[in-house]
């Protein structure tokens, strides 16, 4: 039987560049929109939904949030933006 080596590689020297700042990006600003609409729901300044619906509302802000900080954590670890060099 032969006997095989496993090579692991790794990445050293690797500096992460935020993409964009956050009040630059698509998404820091549909996340202030949502949670503007949101709000504006809860407090009764725009009663679209029955006031009986606002667990969506708070539901929907909560998601709108979440989604927000995952694609900023994401954008300043570099994930989606890897070069061929940085695969290797």
């Amino acid at each position: 039987m032969g006997t095989s080596t496993a090579t692991r590689s790794t990445v050293t020297d690797v500096q992460v560049q935020e993409t964009k700042p956050g009040p630059q990006t698509t998404e820091f600003w549909l996340a202030i929109f949502g949670n503007a609409i949101g709000i504006a729901q809860l407090t009764g300044v725009w009663e679209y939904l029955p006031s009986g619906q606002n667990r969506w509302v708070l539901m929907a802000i909560a998601i709108i949030n979440a989604l927000y900080a995952v694609g900023r954590g994401q954008a300043k670890s570099g994930v989606g933006f890897l070069t061929a060099e940085r695969r290797r």
